[in-house]
Parts: structure tokens; sequence; C-alpha cells
């Protein structure tokens, strides 16, 4: 009895397993398909983006209805959806063909193959797989391919699962389209090097900037640009659509063991625990993990490379070789809106360094090297005062940069009045605080806002970001926060209140709009063989934009 029990059992749970992997689309497409789209569940993705557009505009959401229900028909070629099944996915295939026309094959799940078929008329090759039509209108429907050779048996379980996600995905098969298309792939990348050293003959010899370094820059980016995406497996994107906004999920995943998989694991995650104690008035945030020591060794040495000053690139050399003994962590920052007085743009830094010692010797002696540097039409000259001022326990130095611009170019009073807005008039002055193991630095603001940020050093919270943070991944290289609407409403205030920008707008008009604040999150992580990127966009970010909108439609019909 027990065996029969058994036997019936094990031949059910059998039948199950293997009816939902013939059911599943992806079991449909051979691994060789170079793009699948998928729609998810059409009737609750309407819903979903009815909910959304209702959400930015309220009432418009039935006319997004109409739209999707007038075009969901269309684009599967069967406008009356006779037979489909809107409660289940929907996916699309293309295959590229080379330099031939790409192909596209449907692979829709219906309540009624037969009636679905109909639907579609002539001109369609179709082919029925259980509950799913398979359907293209250039040539032939592929043949279904052994299990060992579909797509879902070439998917990873984790682009599986962000394939998955959301109401709309798309998932790249790049490794299929770089074997492809090698050939072409190379000759793009002769022509992006072609173009790069034209530019460099192209320059005038006396033109005051030493091109070289740029090049090379730009060269080395598109050397790694390139090498990535040879490098690259796939690239699977979701969009979720709802009330509460928008969220992308994008997963790129790379050959095992390949040059890119290899410099990924250089690059270690962190939870940006410092960014709670940045300003909390401010309207953007930033925080890195990862590659921080090559990238300002490398902007060091391009600032160095492009003078033609020989003796400004050997003292600069000199120093930027200190940085060969400093070690850089996680570094977080904030941006905030200003006033004319001050500068337009405020921006505070927390980076964690070691040694301190040699660090600040870097950074004082960099400030020296650099005393004035010659450029065409300008002259930047820094300037340094150490220990210059107390905040508690901390001392700190007043760095000053300024710009002046040669009265000979047409230019000269313009780019100047544009300096003072932006930095104030003071020029670019930062307050740079050394501490044990990490360092603050304050532009703009003067000492008030310097005083804020140490200030903030000892808090442990900034509720306005916490939420947002969260959304996003716990470890990660690069994470992001962007009030869009609030800082474009505090430019307008700041701007309406100088005589540079004539604007037919004031604060009262901006305050009116009564923006809820909110910031869009962005999160890169590098994990094993792959990079992971996260976008959310809260609701009352699109419902910020919205009003801005309307407001700048209203200011340009008063101009």
């Amino acid at each position: 009895m027990f065996k029969r029990i058994f036997f019936t059992v094990s031949l059910s749970l059998s039948l199950a397993v293997t009816a939902v992997a013939q059911d599943s689309p992806l079991e449909l497409f051979h691994k060789d398909v170079d793009v699948v789209l998928r729609l998810a569940e059409p009737d609750k993705t309407t819903e979903n983006i009815v909910a959304l557009v209702n959400g930015a505009q309220p009432g418009f959401g039935e006319i997004a209805r109409g739209a999707i229900l007038e075009n969901l028909g269309k684009a599967i070629s069967n406008p009356t959806l006779t037979g489909a099944d809107q409660s289940r996915d929907w996916h699309v295939g293309i295959f590229t063909n080379g330099q031939d026309e790409p192909s596209v094959v449907f692979a829709i799940p219906t309540v009624e193959a037969d009636d679905f078929v109909s639907a579609l008329g002539d001109g369609f090759d179709s082919s029925v797989h259980g509950k799913y039509v398979l359907y293209t209108d250039k040539g032939t429907v592929p043949d279904v391919p052994e299990a060992a050779n579909s797509l879902a048996k070439e998917m990873s379980e984790k682009t599986k699962a962000a394939f998955d996600m959301g109401e709309i995905s798309l998932h790249v098969n790049s490794k299929h389209l770089v074997n492809s298309y090698r050939d072409e792939l190379s000759t793009a990348y002769d022509q992006v090097l072609e173009g790069l050293n034209q530019i460099r003959f192209a320059m005038p010899q006396d033109s005051g900037i030493n091109i070289g370094p740029i090049i090379e820059l730009y060269g080395t980016l598109a050397e790694h640009l390139f090498q990535s995406v040879r490098d690259s497996k796939s690239l699977t994107i979701a969009v979720s659509l709802g009330a509460k906004g928008v969220r992308i999920e994008e997963y790129t995943e790379f050959t095992k063991a390949s040059k890119t998989a290899k410099l990924l694991t250089a690059h270690p995650t962190a939870g940006m625990a410092d960014l709670v104690k940045l300003p909390k008035d401010a309207v953007a945030y930033y925080g890195l993990s990862g590659g921080l020591e090559e990238s300002i060794k490398w902007s060091m040495d391009l600032t160095a490379g492009m003078s033609q000053d020989a003796d400004v690139r050997e003292n600069l050399q000199k120093v930027f070789s200190d940085l060969d003994e400093v070690e850089f962590g996680v570094m977080v920052g904030s941006i905030a809106i200003g006033n004319s007085a001050d500068g337009l743009f405020q921006v505070a830094g927390i980076a964690d360094v070691k040694p301190m010692d040699k660090f600040k010797s870097y950074m004082r002696n960099s400030i020296g090297a650099m005393k004035e540097l010659k450029m065409p039409g300008m002259t930047q000259t820094s300037e340094i005062a150490e220990d210059a001022e107390t905040y508690g326990d901390y001392k700190a130095d007043v760095v000053t940069i300024k710009q002046e611009f040669d009265e000979d170019s047409p230019q000269a009073e313009m780019q100047s009045r544009m300096q003072k807005v932006l930095f104030g008039s003071n020029g670019m002055q930062s307050r740079v605080i050394y501490m044990e193991d990490r360092y603050l630095t304050v532009m703009g603001g003067g000492p008030e806002a310097t005083k804020s940020a140490v200030a903030g050093l000892s808090s442990s919270s900034n509720t306005q970001i916490e939420k947002p943070r969260e959304i996003l991944m716990k470890e990660a290289n690069f994470i992001g926060l962007l009030d869009l609407p609030g800082g474009v409403a505090a430019g307008l205030k700041a701007a309406s209140e100088m005589d540079e920008f004539p604007l037919p707008v004031d604060a009262q008009m901006v305050d009116n709009l009564n923006l809820t604040p909110s910031f869009i999150g962005l999160g890169i992580a590098i994990e094993e063989d792959a990079i992971r990127c996260r976008t959310d966009i809260p609701m009352e970010q699109i419902q910020g934009i919205s009003k801005l909108a309307i407001l700048f439609i209203g200011m340009q019909n008063r101009l």
C-alpha cells in the first residue's frame, strides 16, 4: 500500500515538473536568441500603468488604459486578442540573423490556441506548444530546442531572477551578439582610436594645453569599454511600475575569469554608513567604494600632464607620488543649493584615508605645487591657510582657488560673473579638516556651512534619506540620491534673487508648488562576475517633475 502511494505521489510530481518545464516560455527559445522581451500578466500590468499615470496626473490613467487596450492587440498582430491569455506573461524573441533582417518570434499564452492562430490571419507561420503559440511573419518558426540548448538552461539563476522582476523585462544575449558581430566590434574600436588620433593632430601646437594625456585618458576608457562588451554574457533589465513609482533593476553578467570579471573583484562594496552624517538640507548625496585610489591618481596625473610648462609638470608629479603610500576607503558627499553671497553650490564630503599624515602632506603640498596654473584664456591661482580656523576640537585648512580670465576674451566678463554666482565672491573656497582616519571637506557656504557639517559628524540619522537608501542594496560600490524637483526649485529660487538671471518667477511661485521632499535612488554593486544596478523613482519625484513642467510652460508664456 505504501509503495503504491509512494509511486502515485512520485508520478504526480514528475508529471507536474514536466508540465511546468514544457509550459515555460524560456524553454521554447534556443540559447542563441539575441533579445527576449517579457510583458508580465498584461491585465495586471495595465492596471499598474494606470495607477502610475493617475499618480502623476490624476484622471489621465483612463486615457492611458484606452491607449494600451487599443495597441496591445496590434503589437502581437491579434487586434482583438482572440484566444490570448492576459493573466500570464507574454514573451517576444528577436534573432538578429547577422546582416539579414532580424526575425521576431512571439511566445504568447492562450486560453484557446486554435482561436488565437485563426485570429493571426495569413502571412504567419505558427506552432502550438501546450498553452503557448509560437509565431512569426519572417520565415518559419524555429524548432523548439532540446532542454540543454534552451535559453532557460543558458540563463544563470540570478539572471532569471532579475528577468522575472517587474512588469516589463529585457534580456540581451550579449555573448551571442558579440560572437556574431565580432568583426564589426573590432572595426568600431579601431575607428574610435583613429578618431582620437585625429583630434591629437588637429589640436594647434600653441593652444596652451597638452592634449596628449586627454587622448590617452579617452583611449584607456574606450579600451575598458570594448573589453567589457567582449567579456559580457548578458544584460537584463526589469522595470516595475505602479502607484509607488518606477523601479528599474539591471543585471550585467560577465564571463567567469575574464579580464573584466577579474578587474571587478578588486573593488569591494560598502554600506556607506557616513551618508547619514552629511548635511540634512542637501538635494543630492553620493557614496563611493572601490577604485578611489586609482581614480584620484589618474585625475592627478591628467592634471599634471595637461600643462605645457615642463617645470609645473615635474613639480606636480613629485607631489602626486606621495599618494603611492596612501590607502583610500569609502567616500561620501552631498550637494546643497546655496545663495548668491556664498555660492550657488555647497558641497560637503567625508572620506576614509590612511595614513593621515601622508595624505595631509600630499594635500598641502599639492596646493603649493598648483599655486599658479596658466591655461588658454585663464590663470588659476591657489592659496592655502593651514589650521586657519577652529571648529570645536578640529582645526581647518582654508583653501582658496581663483580663476582670472583674459580681458581680451569676449567671454571673460560672463565667465567671471558665472564663477561668482556658482562659488561666491571669494572664489572656490574649501575648508579641510583632518581627523584620525578620515577627513572632512566643505566647499561653499563659508564658516557656517562648515560648522553645520562638523556637527553632523556626531549624528547617526538623516531621516530624509533613510528610506530611499534602504530601497537600494545594503552593500554597494556607488550610491546616488537626488531630489531633482527640489534641486531645480532651490536653483530657481536662488536665481530669481540674482540680477544676473532675470527670470519670470519668484520664490513664492516656487513655494506654491508644495513639492514633497523625496529622492531618486541609484545603487551600483559589483557581485561575483556581475554588476547590479538598481534605480528607484518614487511617485513624489514624478509628481514634482510634473509640477515643474507646468511652471516652466507658464514661464515660457510670460517671456
